[in-house]
């Protein structure tokens, strides 16, 4: 198993990675049509929703003992996972 501190790390990283999919998303938004921006920007505040979630749950993470951080890892392993799912609907949407 993990170690807390390595966990976060890795997460913090993923998050980073993350921030820049979006980015690059956002870029492909501004040259899509009309009709394609409002469908999908919908779905990306949704996503940026999910974002700030799972930056609490980082922020959580921090605040919990080493023995006891597991079910904060199980919850942002789950929305984590979900958030990569609706990334990358969108992504091949916008290929």
């Amino acid at each position: 198993m993990d170690t807390k501190e390595a966990y976060q790390q890795n997460f913090a990283a993923q998050l980073r990675d993350w921030d820049a999919r979006v980015e690059r998303l956002n870029a492909r938004l501004r040259v899509a049509s009309a009709e394609a921006r409002i469908e999908y920007e919908t779905e990306l505040e949704r996503l940026r929703s999910q974002r700030s979630a799972v930056q609490g749950m980082l922020a959580e993470l921090g605040r919990r003992s080493e023995n006891a951080w597991t079910d904060v890892k199980t919850r942002s392993e789950i929305t984590w996972a979900d958030m990569n799912k609706a990334m990358d609907r969108m992504t091949s949407h916008l290929k």
